[in-house]
């Protein structure tokens, strides 16, 4: 239980810092300041923060989802339906 709690603790902030990252990254591009830089070619560095931001958050999704249903005493193959059910929203939807 400790290294899920770690693990969940260590995905929310890092998701929460990558956020905050390219939320400042961001800040000087056009829509943002006026008038602002243009996002060119240069802006691809803002797609390893955003993978990694996307994998913390599943990481994160899928252990609350583990946590909850083992704590509503679900069987195991219910877990891993609502895990992959999370999950497939959370691509889906790209949050």
């Amino acid at each position: 239980m400790v290294i899920k709690q770690t693990l969940f603790w260590g995905c929310w902030f890092t998701s929460l810092a990558t956020t905050a990252l390219l939320f400042f990254w961001s800040l000087p591009l056009s829509p943002f300041k006026h008038p602002g830089i243009n996002a060119n070619e240069a802006v691809i560095i803002f797609f390893p923060v955003m993978g990694i931001r996307w994998l913390t958050l599943a990481t994160t999704l899928a252990l609350v989802v583990i946590i909850w249903g083992q704590r509503l005493n679900l069987a195991t193959h219910w877990i891993v339906i609502l895990t992959i059910l999370v999950l497939t929203l959370h691509a889906r939807f790209r949050s």
